[in-house]
C-alpha cells in the first residue's frame, strides 16, 4: 500500500490581533506604574479591562482619569522609542484599547493635558471642571458684527452667555437707548471708550492734538454722561493720531489727562490709556509702553491706569511674560487677540493664549478680560475656544 502522509502536529501560530497584543502588554503597564488589580485607584480601569466598551455617556471620574493619562502616555513615549509593533500614529488607538474608552477620548485627554486644564471629586465624586479665575467681557464693537444694529448686540451677548461687555463710543445712539439695550439684555457695561470725533476723517481722540483742548473736554463729559448711565467704571482715554510728534503733543497730552483724571475720580471713575501698535493703526500717538508708564507715573493717580491688550504688545516689543511681570503694577484692564491676524486666541498665530492667561492668573489680575477679536467665522462659532480652554462665561 503507498505511504500515506501523516499530518504534521506542528502548529502554525497566528497573528496576535491588537486587542490581544494590547491584554499582554497591560501587565507591563501595570508594573511600570506600580499599580495591581487591587489598587484603589486602578480598579476602575481593571474592572473595565474585560469589557468589550464602556458605554456611552459614562462619566470618567478624575482617579481614573488620571490613569488614562498616565496609560495615554506610556503609549505615546513607547512609539516615539520604537518600542511598538504600532508607529507613533497609531499611538491613540492602542491607548484606546488599553483602557477600553473611544480615540476621541483619549484625544481629548492628551488635548486637556497639555492646556493645563483639572479636575476634581466633588458632589458625590462626580467630575467638576476646575477653571481659571478669569471672567471675559464681550467687545460689542468686535464681536457679533452679524447684527448690523450695535444695541442689537447686547441682547446677542447675553444670548451666548455673557454677563459682561465693553465697547467703543456708540455713536449715533443716545444715551437712554443705549441704556435701554444694556437693562433689556441684563448684562453690566465695564468699559467704554472716549467719544473719539469723526472717525470717518480718521479722528481717534484729542488727548495729544494741541488745539483741540475744548473739544477733549466735551468729550471727556459726553462720555462720563454715559458712563455714569451705564453704570460703567472704565472709560478708555484715546490719544489721536500724529503724524511726527513733537513736545507740543507730549505737553498736550499730559495736560489734558489731569483734566480728565480729575473729573473721573469725582465720578469713582478708572481712566485708561491704551499703546495701539503702529502697524494696526499708523501714526497713533500713544505706540509705546515706556511712554505710557512716563504718563502714569507722571501724573500718579489711582484713576489713571494702563489697558493692557496682548495683541497690540505682542506687536509693539514682544517678551510677553517679561512685559507682563514689569507692567502688572499699572495695569487696569487687559483685552486679547491673536496676532496676527487679531482673530480668536485658540486660532494659529503667534500667542499661546492657554499660557498668557496662566501667567495673567498667576500675576493675580482678577478683573475681566475684553474680547477685542474679529471672528474668523460667526461669533457664535469662535467662541467655543472659551470651554476648550478651559474656562465658562
Amino acid at each position: 500500500m503507498p505511504r500515506t502522509r501523516s499530518a504534521s502536529n506542528k502548529q502554525v501560530k497566528r497573528p496576535l490581533t491588537e486587542e490581544e497584543e494590547a491584554e499582554q502588554d497591560v501587565e507591563k503597564l501595570k508594573e511600570m506604574y506600580n499599580l495591581s488589580d487591587s489598587d484603589e485607584d486602578a480598579s476602575p480601569y481593571v474592572e473595565r479591562r474585560h469589557m468589550r466598551c464602556r458605554q456611552k455617556g459614562t462619566t470618567i471620574r478624575s482617579k481614573e482619569r488620571e490613569l488614562i493619562h498616565c496609560i495615554v502616555d506610556a503609549c505615546d513615549q513607547e512609539a516615539k522609542q520604537k518600542c511598538l509593533i504600532c508607529p507613533l500614529r497609531q499611538a491613540t488607538r492602542r491607548a484606546a484599547l488599553y483602557t477600553r474608552v473611544s480615540e476621541r477620548t483619549i484625544k481629548r485627554i492628551r488635548e486637556e493635558a497639555k492646556l493645563g486644564i483639572e479636575w476634581s471629586e466633588e458632589d458625590y465624586g462626580r467630575p467638576k471642571r476646575l477653571r481659571m479665575s478669569h471672567e471675559f467681557a464681550c467687545n460689542l464693537s468686535f464681536l457679533f458684527q452679524e447684527e448690523e444694529n450695535f444695541l442689537g448686540r447686547y441682547a446677542l451677548a447675553k444670548e451666548a452667555g455673557f454677563v459682561a461687555v465693553e465697547s467703543g463710543f456708540p455713536l449715533g445712539f443716545s444715551v437712554e437707548q443705549v441704556v435701554r439695550a444694556k437693562e433689556e439684555a441684563e448684562v453690566d457695561q465695564v468699559l467704554i471708550n472716549v467719544y473719539t470725533g469723526d472717525t470717518s476723517k480718521g479722528e481717534l481722540g484729542f488727548a495729544a492734538i494741541p488745539g483741540k483742548e475744548e473739544d477733549f473736554k466735551k468729550s471727556i463729559e459726553t462720555t462720563i454722561n454715559y458712563a455714569k448711565a451705564l453704570k460703567c467704571k472704565k472709560i478708555h482715554v484715546m490719544a489721536g493720531k500724529v503724524d511726527n510728534p513733537t513736545q507740543e503733543n507730549h505737553t498736550a497730552y499730559e495736560n489734558n489727562l489731569r483734566y480728565a483724571v480729575e473729573k473721573f475720580a469725582s465720578e469713582d471713575i478708572i481712566g485708561l490709556i491704551e499703546p495701539i501698535n503702529p502697524i494696526t493703526v499708523p501714526g497713533y500717538y500713544l505706540n509705546s509702553y515706556e511712554r505710557a508708564i512716563e504718563v502714569i507715573t507722571k501724573i500718579n493717580s489711582p484713576n489713571l491706569r494702563l489697558l493692557l491688550d496682548v495683541f497690540h504688545l505682542q506687536q509693539i516689543q514682544g517678551r510677553i511674560t517679561n512685559s507682563i511681570e514689569k507692567l502688572r503694577p499699572y495695569i487696569g484692564h487687559v483685552q486679547v487677540a491673536q496676532v496676527p491676524h487679531r482673530g480668536e486666541p485658540d486660532t494659529k498665530g503667534e500667542i499661546d493664549y492657554a499660557y498668557v492667561f496662566r501667567l495673567l492668573e498667576e500675576q493675580d489680575y482678577k478683573d475681566y478680560i475684553g474680547l477685542e477679536y474679529k471672528p474668523k467665522t460667526t461669533t457664535e462659532t469662535g467662541l467655543k475656544w472659551i470651554q476648550r480652554l478651559g474656562f465658562m462665561f
